[in-house]
């Protein structure tokens, strides 16, 4: 009972610290994303297909889409369009 309860507050705590950090410090990554994950969204944002980003960065499509969805949850997006706009 009220460790549901606890990890409820926790999560929202954490998007709320989230986003205020991301607010405050607009010049870098968001905070939650890994390097690499990073890396991914700023390409996608940049227009790239899953095709062209495994190709650049050397790994396979199943794991750009891996990052990009892992991005999304994180950055409480739901589709690439907005990407560009998170990652300004």
């Amino acid at each position: 009972m009220f460790g549901g309860r606890f990890n409820e507050i926790k999560e929202r705590f954490l998007l709320g610290w989230t986003k205020l950090h991301n607010d405050m410090f607009p010049d870098e990554p968001p905070l939650g994303l890994t390097p690499r994950e990073y890396e991914v969204a700023r390409l996608a944002a940049a227009g790239l297909r899953n095709s062209e980003i495994a190709e650049r960065l050397v790994i396979t499509e199943s794991t750009v889409r891996a990052h990009l969805r892992t991005a999304f949850q994180k950055l409480d997006i739901d589709r690439r369009a907005k990407l560009a706009e998170k990652l300004k």
